[in-house]
């Protein structure tokens, strides 16, 4: 705020806090396979035991591929020599029921079992662990209580190559939101992840997507201070004077935090913006100091003025 003036309650409501994401997901061990498999759920185990019952009296190793397949886990030659062959090899030629279900159990990866890991090697960026997991069975749509799901945390943690991934869009919608509306799309945004960010737009993203408190992703880039995805969202035709349920917009956002080339960039491309007032009155001029933060934004603002009107007589003198 300008100088002088005390933050209210009121004010601090219009900051804006990244929603906090358990960081032991980043942090922590845990992709690894417990050494001991969870018990089956009642719904999987009936599914492992009526694939059995349907085999003839006895079921060879040789057949343990197909039965998985028809459980709807296939996998190539790679995955299957890495994940599948040293439990097929503890089996007996002939493999008994128990044998069989056991194998399953330690193949299979079930979604209150291994979502964590799926959404923890999204975050990572471990492109292999999460094609594994899918092919596993683990399903990507799923999310844990903040509602984010594999493909939230691959764009929070700028991983191109996991979103590019068929597998981890597949069932869902690119736009899918958390329980605040976020999409992997604002996450990108917000976390200044440039290439990810664009890539969702090109697979469909919605740029004008808004998060529960009216909140796009250029509000989300202009409070953080991505100064390159603010350039590229408003190149790409993001709403520079959208508002979110505050009243506030891009720019009231950029003030607010201080970040100067972002205010000289949205000023320049938008009428009048230092009018617009959020809910509480304040423009963005109300924000920071007149004698020192704004001295800067415009003196900015000047010199990309005057270096556009250079380049312009520039081209007129050529032509």
């Amino acid at each position: 705020m300008g100088a002088g003036k005390a933050t209210t309650e009121a004010q601090k409501q219009l900051l804006y806090p990244v929603p906090e994401v358990e960081k032991v997901i980043n942090d922590s061990p845990g992709l690894e396979d417990p050494e001991d498999p969870a018990a089956l759920d009642t719904e999987s185990l009936a599914a492992a035991k009526r694939v059995f019952d349907a085999q003839d009296e006895v079921v060879p190793r040789d057949r343990i591929q197909a039965m998985l397949g028809e459980l709807g886990l296939a996998f190539d030659a790679d995955q299957w020599d890495r994940l599948v062959a040293k439990h097929v090899d503890n089996c007996s030629e002939r493999v008994s029921l128990e044998e069989w279900l056991d194998l399953y159990a330690r193949v299979v990866a079930r979604d209150d079992s291994y979502g964590s890991r799926l959404r923890k090697a999204a975050v990572r960026g471990d492109v292999e662990a999460v094609r594994d997991l899918i092919r596993r069975g683990c399903d990507p749509r799923g999310c844990d209580g903040l509602g984010y799901t594999a493909l939230h945390y691959a764009a929070m943690g700028g991983h191109l190559e996991c979103v590019n991934l068929e597998v981890l869009r597949a069932g869902t919608t690119v736009d899918v939101k958390d329980k605040q509306g976020w999409t992997p799309f604002v996450c990108a945004a917000a976390n200044g992840h440039l290439k990810v960010m664009d890539r969702l737009l090109a697979l469909g993203a919605d740029i004008g997507a808004v998060t529960d408190r009216g909140r796009t992703g250029l509000h989300w880039a202009a409070a953080k201070g991505r100064l390159d995805c603010v350039l590229a969202l408003l190149k790409r035709g993001a709403d520079v004077r959208a508002i979110d349920k505050a009243g506030m917009t891009p720019l009231h956002l950029a003030a607010q935090h201080g970040h100067v080339a972002v205010c000289t960039k949205l000023i320049s491309k938008s009428e009048k913006p230092l009018s617009m007032k959020n809910n509480m009155g304040s423009t963005p001029s109300d924000y920071q100091d007149q004698n020192t933060f704004w001295v800067k934004v415009h003196g900015d603002t000047s010199s990309s003025s005057a270096a556009k009107k250079r380049r312009n007589n520039s081209s007129t003198t050529k032509g």
